[in-house]
């Protein structure tokens, strides 16, 4: 196997306090990891949802992310959601009802009549974005209405897409063609694996106690998890009909999505490993290896021609002559002719043959003379 390098993973969450000498304050951490099909590539982002239990204590909300992430791939996300009631009770995973806050871009939720906290979205007056660290850090600013606040983001563009490891096997012409395994590595507030500088910030200022961290990968149901860290606490089947608006894809109809969930409480820090492995059947794959396997079936069948012609002319004998010339081969007989030959070999042979010849032919009569014809 190998896998291409990749930068580091963490997030960083802390806080820059209203009130010295307050070293923790809480806070819950919703992550949805996305990975949507499409086409032949695949769209991913991470949403994050964070839920400040006391947020006077807070005047500002710090996020980090080690890797550069421009404004436009920053964006809140309440307004997706905040308009259907339906929608926010599966995000939360319980039945809950929106009120509107007048004069506030603040939206109370209750549930059974009783109130239990403020849902924020922010603008751009509300987000101060640095290049620092050798990352990105987002500071965000809310109103406080004496309610626990919760807020929700959406990160797209590089940084999701650096959280994954496409592992190639050694035979990858064949095997990675059809298949690939995959490796995705997410962490948070992992202090090993942060920037030395930033760590003397956070510490300066306020950290969280993560009283609570759920992580959510949602995939396409041809997804398989091979391996994590330890097993998922829940799987559960996407509601497409109820996420299409949300996710802001049409696409998202044509298939079934699985969300897997893993849950920690009270923690200093967070982190997730997963390795999956998914089919690659798509058109333009299984096109460019009908075109390899029709280019060598013609080519077998040209070497095949000339190789079945060569042989046949390889193997056939020379031709020998009809005398051989070798010591130990027999001599035929010369063939004679029927007719006499006038040259002789004996001489005497050859006056018995006369002989024989002149006593075999009948004597012929006399000649009369012409003197007894008269």
């Amino acid at each position: 196997m190998s896998a291409t390098p990749n930068p580091a993973k963490t997030i960083a969450v802390w806080y820059e306090s209203n009130q010295r000498g307050v070293q923790k304050s809480n806070i819950e951490l919703h992550f949805n990891l996305w990975k949507l099909p499409n086409g032949n590539n695949y769209l991913r982002f991470l949403d994050i949802g964070i839920m400040i239990p006391d947020p006077a204590e807070v005047r500002q909300l710090c996020l980090y992310f080690p890797f550069e992430v421009p404004t436009d791939c920053f964006e809140d996300i309440v307004g997706k959601f905040i308009n259907d009631s339906n929608l926010v009770s599966a995000i939360f995973n319980e039945h809950y009802t929106v009120a509107s806050e007048p004069s506030s871009k603040s939206r109370l939720i209750k549930k059974g009549g009783q109130e239990l906290f403020d849902i924020y979205e922010t603008g751009p007056q509300n987000v101060q974005r640095q290049s620092v660290f050798g990352g990105t850090v987002f500071k965000l600013s809310f109103q406080q209405r004496g309610r626990p606040v919760y807020l929700r983001f959406r990160v797209s563009g590089k940084y999701p897409t650096s959280l994954s490891i496409i592992q190639k096997a050694a035979n990858s012409i064949v095997q990675s063609a059809f298949s690939q395994t995959e490796m995705i590595d997410f962490r948070v507030n992992e202090a090993r694996d942060l920037n030395q500088d930033l760590l003397e910030e956070i510490y300066r200022q306020s950290s969280f106690m993560l009283t609570k961290v759920h992580f959510f990968f949602v995939c396409s149901y041809g997804e398989d998890i091979v391996g994590a860290h330890e097993p998922y606490a829940k799987c559960r089947n996407l509601e497409n009909y109820r996420w299409k608006n949300y996710v802001g894809n049409d696409k998202l109809n044509q298939q079934i999505y699985l969300a897997y969930q893993w849950t920690k409480e009270k923690r200093d820090d967070f982190g997730v490993l997963i390795r999956t492995k998914f089919e690659r059947n798509n058109r333009r794959v299984l096109a460019t290896y009908l075109g390899v396997l029709l280019l060598i079936t013609v080519l077998f069948s040209v070497i095949s021609s000339y190789t079945f012609a060569f042989i046949p002319s390889a193997l056939k004998p020379t031709s020998q002559p009809c005398v051989s010339s070798s010591p130990s081969s027999p001599s035929l007989p010369p063939k004679f002719s029927t007719a006499p030959r006038d040259t002789n070999l004996d001489g005497q042979s050859s006056k018995m043959l006369t002989s024989r010849v002149s006593s075999s032919t009948p004597p012929r009569p006399p000649r009369r003379s012409s003197e007894n014809l008269r």
